[in-house]
């Protein structure tokens, strides 16, 4: 009886060794405000930045975010110069940006700068998620919520 659980486990252990890593690592994904206090229209930076500890992988990332408050979600007003690839859903206040799209992954860094016309206190919500091709179709994702308040 010792023998065929002795067996059963080997096999067990080693099936689900052989299955591979099944998550992209989000890890060493960042994003931050640079500061958490602003006043109304003054513009606020949101950087982003990461790198993957395989970089010859070939994928998509990407990342999307909103501003909410006690009014629910905030709209806000981008600097022409620092939306890279942003997009806008109007129905719901979202935002999003794709970072990479089917290429190596490799570390990446760039920041987005917008404004918020409304004294209050409201969270920011940065949703990353991505996919490799590997074998395993690797995917991932990872949440930040940054707090930002508004002042006259």
């Amino acid at each position: 009886m010792h023998k065929i659980k002795y067996i059963l486990f080997l096999l067990i252990a080693f099936l689900f060794s052989s299955c591979g890593e099944i998550f992209l690592d989000l890890s060493d994904v960042h994003c931050e405000l640079d500061k958490s206090t602003y006043a109304v229209n003054e513009p606020i930076t949101l950087s982003y930045y990461g790198s993957f500890e395989d970089s010859s992988a070939i994928g998509s990332l990407m990342f999307y975010f909103y501003v909410s408050g006690e009014e629910g979600i905030q709209i806000l007003t981008f600097y022409d110069d620092y939306q890279p690839g942003l997009t806008t859903d109007v129905d719901d206040g979202s935002y999003y940006t794709v970072i990479k799209e089917c290429e190596k992954m490799t570390s990446f860094e760039d920041k987005i700068i917008f404004s918020i016309s409304e004294v209050g206190t409201y969270k920011m919500v940065v949703h990353f998620t991505g996919s490799t091709s590997e074998p395993n179709h690797l995917s991932g994702c990872y949440t930040f919520t940054l707090p930002i308040t508004i002042t006259e």
